[in-house]
């Protein structure tokens, strides 16, 4: 439902499991509910690092 509702609303969907999986934010495998366990601090770390590093060159590259 979510990424439908981002299609409509032309913004961007990103599933958090898929995320840190493929960031290697997660912890270890829970065999309870078959998932890992996401590293709310490495993400927001992550989230951070990134808005500090990246936004700037963005804002540069994009400025008219």
């Amino acid at each position: 439902m979510s990424a439908s509702l981002a299609v409509v609303t032309e913004l961007r969907h990103i599933n958090i499991g898929d995320f840190a999986n493929k960031e290697n934010l997660t912890n270890e495998w829970d065999d309870t509910f078959n998932c890992y366990y996401i590293n709310e601090d490495l993400v927001s770390l992550y989230r951070f690092l990134n808005l500090i590093f990246f936004l700037p060159i963005t804002l540069f590259l994009f400025k008219f």
